[in-house]
């Protein structure tokens, strides 16, 4: 029996149900609400979670993990980490070890620390834990929040951000990760408590919005939209897809997942709860979309288009910016797993570390 280390006294095997992925993915995250692991978890682990380790099934390989929270008193918390591998034909297993006084946690840029579980193209991965600090993938800087919005309780067993629809919103400056990318996915949760016509969900343009690259918004005249820029300038450049009817509710958590293809034969896709929407394409000055978007230049918004402009008022959760397009498998697993957790995986009981004459101790070749 393989054990990753003597020093961790405990782990949970975690089980992705096969049926529920409907292709091979490879290095997809997975999220583990914490409430689901057993009562004795919280007893054994330490409190702020430094003695978390993940493998594969194997129980020594190990996977890069992030914890966002915690709270071993409430019994619940938020934990993401990097599946090397789902199968779509057999179910694939992971060993959740803990129960070490002494384990340090892991540097976010550690190997299997929490930057390293969002490498498979995501530019952002922002959990909306707090209206400000850094994104989980180390690459979109600090984020900071203006007009004092709050946190609240999330879709995800973490926090969300709570916008008031008045001088509320969150931003990260000059956000270059965005350069020249020929495709882009943004995914997140919303849960809009007034009409969401003339809402702004994720921009990156200037403040005066006279420069612009990407937005994805919802109007009261063509639904739902996503915009992008052929040259960043002037108010009629570039494509949008648009779907011509509201498709956002009030009062409950939808999923939104858009991606576009830029250049060739202009191809997006838009899913709403894992449902395909349909897109109709409209160019904006008859250039069709741009080979790739333009740059770097400007800030990137979440809840409105442009301060002052189409501000949200509800709360938003869980947003991730790809700079690729993801295959309708991934699609579909990301809302499974975040929707309902306990469809997507299983949980097993607490083990106890074997004793010394029944485990096989982790190795390293040099």
């Amino acid at each position: 029996m393989s054990w990753y280390d003597t020093d961790w006294d405990y782990r949970v095997e975690i089980t992705v149900d096969n049926t529920q992925v409907d292709g091979d993915v490879s290095d997809f995250p997975v999220y583990v609400d914490l409430s689901d692991m057993p009562e004795s978890f919280f007893t054994n682990v330490d409190s702020a979670g430094a003695d978390i380790r993940i493998t594969r099934s194997d129980g020594t390989t190990e996977c890069a993990f992030e914890i966002v929270a915690i709270d071993t008193s409430a019994k619940t918390g938020e934990l993401h980490f990097k599946a090397n591998f789902l199968s779509s034909s057999s179910d694939t297993s992971f060993k959740i070890y803990y129960g070490n006084a002494g384990a340090s946690a892991y540097a976010v840029d550690a190997t299997y620390g929490s930057n390293n579980v969002w490498t498979n193209g995501y530019i952002c991965a922002d959990h909306m834990q707090s209206t400000t600090g850094d994104d989980s993938t180390g690459n979109a800087g600090s984020k900071t929040a203006t007009g004092s919005p709050s946190t609240t309780a999330g879709k995800l067993s973490g926090n969300a951000v709570e916008l008031s629809g008045l001088g509320q919103y969150m931003s990260f400056s000059d956000f270059a990760e965005l350069a020249g990318m020929g495709a882009y996915s943004v995914s997140f949760w919303v849960n809009l408590d007034s009409d969401p016509s003339n809402t702004g969900f994720i921009s990156h343009c200037s403040a005066s919005f006279a420069d612009r690259n990407i937005y994805v918004v919802s109007t009261s005249s063509q639904g739902l939209l996503v915009y992008a820029s052929s040259d960043g300038t002037g108010l009629n450049d570039g494509q949008i897809y648009e779907n011509s009817s509201s498709v956002l509710g009030t009062g409950s958590w939808q999923h939104v997942y858009i991606e576009l293809i830029l250049g060739g034969t202009e191809t997006g896709a838009f899913f709403l709860d894992d449902v395909s929407q349909t897109f109709a394409t409209k160019s904006e000055d008859g250039a069709g979309f741009p080979a790739a978007t333009r740059d770097g230049a400007g800030n990137l918004y979440i809840g409105c288009l442009f301060p002052g402009n189409r501000e949200m008022n509800g709360k938003i959760d869980e947003i991730r910016i790809s700079d690729t397009a993801r295959s309708n498998a991934w699609k579909s697993a990301e809302y499974t797993n975040q929707n309902t957790p306990t469809t997507f995986y299983t949980v097993g009981s607490e083990e106890a570390q074997p004793t010394a004459d029944t485990f096989t101790p982790k190795t390293s070749i040099f």
